[in-house]
């Protein structure tokens, strides 16, 4: 990732493989889990097996369901954290060196160079590559809230219309 700039860095996936793993488990353990509970569809007899459910027995099914949410939330929450923190941190390893060695550059050409001389440097820059530029943080901070967030506000919801039911 030291290649990498610092946009590249904040847009690239920062989930692993494990991680989004996880999420697709809980994701589709809670959309199956709101979905028998908002459907009515918990099952009363599976006929193949030849077994029937009590009432009682169709509402331990409901908390095992939700105990498995629970536990793929859980998951989720671990593994998405490492994640989090480990591309937090290339993300702060790639600004650092970016500006170490723009500042580089910069003393080389001149040594006395100001701010506004870096401000005026982006300024001068056309407004496409200056709007895209911008555009990487609101960016980031949405994949952050669609990759992060909703996974764990559609668990607990999920977990909280189980365990009411």
């Amino acid at each position: 990732m030291a290649n990498k700039t610092p946009g590249e860095v904040k847009l690239s996936d920062p989930l692993s493989g494990v991680a989004r793993k996880k999420r697709k488990f809980l994701l589709g353990s809670s959309i199956l889990g709101i979905t028998i509970v908002k459907a009515g569809f918990v099952p009363t007899k599976i006929s193949a097996l030849g077994i029937e459910f009590a009432k009682a027995d169709q509402n331990s099914l409901l908390s095992v369901l939700g105990i498995i949410i629970l536990y793929f939330l859980i998951a989720f929450l671990i593994y998405a954290a490492s994640d989090i923190i480990t591309w937090h941190g290339s993300f702060f390893r790639s600004l650092k060196a970016s500006m170490v060695d723009r500042w580089k550059s910069e003393a080389e050409k001149d040594p006395v160079m100001e701010m506004s001389d870096y401000i005026d440097d982006f300024l001068k820059r056309p407004f496409s590559v200056r709007f895209v530029l911008r555009l990487t943080s609101p960016v980031s901070l949405l994949r952050a809230i669609f990759e992060f967030l909703l996974p764990i506000i559609v668990g607990i919801y999920a977990i909280i219309i189980i365990w009411s039911a």
